[in-house]
């Protein structure tokens, strides 16, 4: 019996040995397990429709909104020493430019040649001059005249030419003005003027320099002025 203690102590020992040696090993396996659920697995994790790429991401600032400044107006053309406004008046489907060298030169070139107007014969005179704010207020008239359906020297306000010349800015020293209606064409209403002796006269008149000539349908106003200059 003695003899058989220290086998059955050494058995005891053994046996105690390798369960704590199972124990460690199972251990060490328990630890990595929880290290690794811990974590989240980012790599498997997938993206859903909602999570874009613009949602996940910050998104870049918008750069701030600049007020639109006014753009600076272009300059205005350089002053033309014709202003013409009759061509969507005229009935001769005329540009500005024609209708205002065609009269021009049927004037000028009457005055060059001389004229008798009536009973009074006009030598040679200088050419006139286009007045842009002349034609301007022939061109008023001439609207005037056609909505008030009448050909007239007064206007629908019981205006003169004079007040007319006034309260369109022009200057004036001396002024004749001649109207007609009916004519469609330049020298049908030139004609008409040169044939009439008071007309005549206004056209032939020496001491004018200006002139101003517009249309409005088949009305007609033509003015001749000489500007008030300051002495020199």
């Amino acid at each position: 019996m003695t003899s058989l203690l220290p086998k059955l102590f050494n058995c005891i020992v053994l046996l105690f040995l390798i369960g704590m040696a199972s124990c460690t090993t199972d251990g060490g396996n328990a630890g990595k397990t929880t290290e690794k659920t811990a974590k989240p697995k980012q790599e498997v994790q997938k993206k859903t429709p909602d999570q874009s790429e613009d949602k996940v991401k910050p998104k870049p600032k918008k750069p701030a909104e600049k007020k639109p400044t006014a753009k600076p107006k272009p300059k205005p053309p350089a002053p033309r020493p014709e202003v013409p406004t009759i061509a969507k008046h005229n009935i001769n489907a005329l540009s500005d430019g024609d209708f205002i060298k065609t009269m021009l030169k049927m004037v000028n070139d009457q005055r060059k040649a001389g004229c008798k107007c009536g009973s009074k014969n006009y030598s040679p005179a200088r050419k006139l001059k286009w007045n842009g704010t002349l034609q301007k207020i022939a061109h008023t008239h001439s609207l005037d005249m056609a909505r008030m359906k009448k050909m007239s020297h007064s206007g629908s306000d019981g205006s003169d030419v004079d007040e007319r010349l006034d309260n369109g800015g022009y200057n004036w020293m001396g002024y004749g003005e001649n109207v007609a209606f009916g004519q469609r064409t330049i020298q049908e209403v030139f004609s008409g003027w040169i044939e009439s002796p008071p007309h005549c006269r206004n056209i032939m008149n020496p001491a004018l320099t200006e002139i101003g000539v517009s249309q409005a349908g088949l009305y007609w106003t033509m003015i001749l002025a000489t500007p008030n200059e300051p002495l020199m």
